[in-house]
């Protein structure tokens, strides 16, 4: 796992929204800051993001990560694991649960992996290879647990290595191993019943029988088979004859029929030649009503033309009186265009009345305007005053009031520094009462299931005595069973004989079953049998129950152990928060309350005091700000009062100016109307010149449209005349075409034969009746024909020799007999086919499951004994061990090299310092001073880096973080130590070390800076490498 790139929001010191930090171009770099600053918070931030919570909060108090004043804390990290890019977010608010998404990110895009925390934490540990506590101890070594993987007991240890190196592939193998022994056997049980149960009489003896008996049956079925195709050919040749017989009966029956249709084929025959003739005449009867109906059509134009010529006449003489009143009203325009004329020498004098009275009218609405602005300007001079004298009074007040506030700023800052550490301390104290309670809980929980798991081992032991007893009493039993047996051979085979199966001594056929006898000793120890039976599987059954007690028992105790731990650590946390917590304050607080641990009341007062001198901040800068608004106000209310002072004099001189230019237009305006009334004294003149101009128009337009209507109706009487005189020729035309159409009807009715129209029209027939009438005589005609050629060919073809229904029914039913002999023949055949055949197949797959059987108990065999090598106590732990000891060698060389004095040493499960400088003596590793445990520390984690790297299969450790620890160091030692952690580079390794020493951080390529605020930190690439 690498990471990519961390985004926080309201993360511990980081309160507000963090730019994102890209690590993309970061290989070996230091985080560097003032203490306090928030170094350590960039790590728990990845891990939070990864697990879900930190190790110095552990699970419980993830919610004290959020920051002072904030309601929520959000962190998202995306990460490298191979190939593959990804991306997790965690989001948490305070009293309410964690939220997550995993998302993987490829070529831009991205896929939802998880959105729920145990199924995100599952394929994160899954996806990185790491648990929590190995991610801790071997990726992460968090400050103040840097020695842990040290001090960890053996089992924890044993843990780490199988998971980091692969090692538990071993235990996978292990229980496939004994999985598949178990398949193996289960598959072996059933292999061994199906021979003796599916394949018991798969022998070649018993495919040599049902082989005679094949042979047998194929006989019969050949003589069958003859007899039935004999019998067939017979029904053949008699069906035959049936047929023609039949059919010559029909045609016999349809001979009659049609020579009772005869008379009405002769009608049909008539119909038809009438209709063909007055088809003839058809055509002339209707070119003679054609003509008819051309007739009646002129007659009707004529009458029409004629009423038109009429109108037309009429209409000439109404517009002959209207034409001459027109021309007698012409004679007023001469008068009416004088008049106009006078009227438009007074145009321009008319315009500049409208122009002076405009302007008039415009010059009274500025004076108005102008003084309702003089007064607006006044009120707004004596406003102004008014602003500018309070403005000075709320200025002065406003300088008072903050002189009597009271605000010690260096006092704010001290406590400032201080308030988160006293928030959490306070909140620490609340949560104190309660841890101590809840482990005291746990710890007498897991003491009681501990003692349930003895109980439960010691129940499982007095049940596996109970089954062994009664497993002895079934051998024993079955042992007695069989005894009797022997002794009553006769009576123990009756039950498995059966009449017609060949008897399993003498081997044969069994014709009538033999009496049953009475044995009572065998039936009492069949008796004993089955109780005995009962009773074991009893006895198996309570040992299955208090073996699932026992662990359910055991796990009960372990996950109560576990919740213990969990409790007591949680404990020690909080004990540790506040001792933190009291160290950061005890330097703001009164001498007097000074202590190693203070009070939940000394964190409880700092913490209200930090809130006073808060308000009194926030009232000491609202009160500069209403001196500054205050000032303000004061000069834009003299700048205002200035200006309306210069208004007011602005408005005086306009209006005396517009009241001048009134008087003048009023004067002229009075010499306009005076001309005006010496010619009209019409109030609007040119209205009146546009009424004129139309009343002239008007005239003229009447004239011409009288003229126009009149030469109209001359032409339209000339179109009139012409019509009718033409409607008169059509007329004379048509009726001469109507007499030569019955000219030739009339002969047409001679020729055909037919009296008169009506008569004729009566024998018309459609075409299509026509073609039906003639189709159904010539068919009539061909099926007669074809009737008796056909009764003549059957008649000599049967010569006599007519076959009946009887006949025909018994010939079928001999030939059905012949086949169903055949067909049951062929039904035997084919069992005993199907017989050999399946013989064939049971003998040979009997053969195969044999081999198959050897085979698998093989397989069987060596899964046993790959499961026995593969246990835990064997060669499992043989490898675990030479792990260790290959990490002890390597990192031994690291101390030595950097000490100059100590190796290390793996014995018994334990660390131990080879001290060299006191002859060789050996020193538990808990003895080791601070900087000691640190190298010692260090060398085993960088070794176990370099043993991942080189292990095949192992997990992929593509970044180390180190938090604090090389203070301890001499100038000398931390040299080797930065030389060593420099060659972790390789392979494209990511390594972040958190330190305070200049000296180490200038020696990294890269830096990532930690910039402490005012209660809040932010963070920067300093450089990159």
């Amino acid at each position: 796992m690498r990471p990519s790139s961390l985004y926080v929001e309201g993360f511990t010191c980081f309160r507000d929204a963090q730019d994102v930090l890209d690590f993309g171009a970061l290989s070996l770099f230091a985080i560097s800051g003032p203490t306090g600053a928030g170094k350590s918070s960039i790590l728990d931030a990845i891990t939070f993001a990864l697990y879900g919570y930190v190790p110095r909060l552990g699970k419980q108090g993830i919610s004290d990560a959020v920051s002072l004043g904030r309601d929520r804390m959000a962190v998202r990290l995306e990460f490298v694991v191979g190939d593959r890019q990804f991306r997790v977010g965690r989001a948490l608010r305070r009293k309410k649960a964690a939220s997550v998404i995993l998302e993987e990110i490829t070529n831009g895009n991205t896929r939802l992996l998880a959105d729920k925390v145990r199924d995100a934490d599952e394929q994160i540990a899954a996806l990185t290879g790491l648990q929590y506590e190995t991610f801790i101890q071997t990726v992460l070594l968090p400050q103040g647990e840097f020695d842990r993987f040290l001090h960890s007991d053996p089992g924890e240890r044993g843990k780490i290595l199988r998971e980091l190196l692969k090692l538990d592939v071993y235990e996978r193998m292990r229980l496939q191993a004994e999985q598949e022994s178990r398949q193996q056997q289960q598959q072996l049980r059933l292999m061994r019943e199906r021979l003796d149960q599916d394949y018991a009489d798969s022998t070649s003896e018993n495919l040599e029988a049902a082989r005679g008996k094949f042979d047998e049956a194929s006989g019969q079925e050949a003589l069958a088979k003859t007899a039935s195709e004999t019998a067939a050919q017979q029904l053949q040749e008699i069906q035959a004859r049936f047929v023609q017989s039949t059919e010559l009966a029909s045609n016999r029956a349809r001979l009659k029929q049609l020579d009772s249709q005869r008379e009405q084929v002769s009608a049909d025959r008539d119909r038809l030649d009438r209709a063909r003739r007055a088809a003839l005449v058809i055509p002339r009867l209707e070119t003679l009503d054609d003509a008819n109906a051309r007739v009646a059509g002129a007659q009707r134009e004529l009458r029409q033309a004629h009423t038109q010529t009429e109108s037309a006449q009429s209409d000439l003489g109404r517009q002959s009186t209207s034409h001459e009143h027109a021309q007698r009203e012409l004679t007023a325009i001469a008068g009416l265009r004088k008049r106009i004329q006078a009227l438009d020498e007074l145009r321009g004098v008319i315009e500049r009345q409208k122009k002076v009275a405009n302007e008039a009218q415009s010059t009274n609405s500025s004076i108005a305007t102008v003084t309702k602005d003089h007064k607006a300007a006044v009120a707004e001079q004596r406003k102004a005053e008014s602003t500018s004298t309070a403005a000075e009074r709320e200025l002065a007040d406003a300088r008072t009031a903050r002189k009597t506030i009271g605000y010690d700023a260096d006092r704010y800052r001290a406590l400032q520094e201080v308030v988160a550490d006293a928030i959490r301390g306070r909140e620490f104290h609340h949560r104190l009462t309660a841890a101590k309670r809840q482990a005291t809980v746990a710890a007498n929980k897991a003491t009681e299931a501990e003692l349930a798991v003895k109980d439960a081992a010691a129940s499982v032991e007095k049940h596996k005595v109970a089954f062994d007893r009664a497993h002895e009493q079934v051998i024993k039993a079955e042992a007695a069973l069989q005894q009797a047996r022997n002794a009553n051979h006769a009576a123990a085979l009756r039950p498995t004989l059966e009449q017609g199966e060949p008897c399993p001594v003498c081997e044969h056929v069994i014709e009538r079953l033999p009496r049953r006898l009475r044995a009572p000793e065998l039936e009492d120890r069949e008796d004993a049998v089955e109780q005995a039976k009962r009773a074991e599987s009893k006895a198996n059954r309570a040992l299955e129950q208090s073996r699932e007690t026992a662990a359910g028992a055991v796990s009960q105790a372990k996950e109560r152990r576990e919740v213990a731990e969990e409790r007591t650590a949680d404990l020690q946390e909080i004990e540790k928060g506040i001792a933190k917590a009291s160290k950061k304050v005890a330097g703001v607080v009164a001498a007097s309350q000074r202590a190693v641990i203070l009070s939940a009341e000394v964190f409880e007062a700092i913490s209200t005091e930090g809130d006073s001198c808060a308000a009194l901040k926030q009232q000491f800068e609202a009160a500069g700000e209403r001196i500054n608004r205050a000032d303000l106000a004061r000069q834009q209310a003299r700048h205002r009062q200035d200006q309306a002072a210069t208004a007011v004099q602005h408005l005086l001189a306009r209006t005396e100016e517009l009241r001048s230019r009134l008087s003048q237009l009023e004067e002229e305006g009075s010499q306009i109307t005076s001309r005006i009334v010496g010619v009209t004294k019409s109030s609007d003149p040119a209205g009146e010149r546009e009424q004129l101009v139309k009343q002239v128009a008007n005239l003229e337009t009447s004239e011409r449209k009288a003229q126009e209507a009149l030469e109209a109706a001359k032409r339209s009487l000339e179109r009139a005349i012409a019509t009718e005189r033409g409607a008169e020729q059509r007329m004379t035309e048509r009726q001469a075409e109507a007499d030569r159409a019955n000219a030739e009807a009339s002969k047409a009715l001679v020729d055909s034969g037919f009296a008169d129209p009506t008569v004729t029209r009566a024998a018309v027939l459609p075409a299509e009746a026509q073609q039906r009438l003639d189709a159904s005589i010539r068919g009539y005609e061909t099926e007669r024909h074809q009737v008796e050629v056909r009764v003549l060919e059957l008649e000599n073809a049967l010569a006599g020799r007519y076959v009946t229904e009887q006949d025909h029914r018994e010939a079928g039913q001999q030939a059905q007999r012949a086949a169903q002999s055949h067909h049951a023949t062929l039904e035997t055949l084919t069992r005993s086919r199907q017989d050999v055949e399946r013989l064939v197949v049971q003998v040979e797959r009997a053969v195969a499951l044999r081999k198959e059987k050897a085979a698998l108990e093989g397989r069987s065999a060596l899964s046993e004994q790959l499961a026995r090598d593969l246990k835990n106590d064997g060669f499992q732990r043989y490898l675990l061990e030479e792990a260790f000891r290959g990490l002890v060698d390597g990192a031994s060389v690291r101390m030595k090299e950097w000490t100059n004095r100590y190796t290390l040493q793996w014995d018994d499960g334990a660390f131990y310092a080879i001290d060299h400088d006191n002859g060789g003596e050996r020193r538990r590793a808990e003895t080791l001073s601070g900087g000691e445990t640190f190298l010692a520390s260090l060398s085993l984690a960088l070794q176990l880096s370099e043993e991942i790297l080189r292990t095949a299969g192992a997990v992929q450790i593509d970044s180390l973080f180190i938090d604090e620890g090389f203070g301890t160091l001499d100038v000398e030692a931390l040299e080797i130590v930065t030389d060593a952690i420099e060659s972790l580079r390789s392979g494209g390794r990511m390594v972040g070390i958190i330190t305070h020493i200049r000296d180490l951080t200038e020696r990294l390529p890269g830096c990532i800076e930690v910039e402490k605020g005012l209660g809040q930190s932010r963070w920067q690439v300093a450089r990159v490498g």
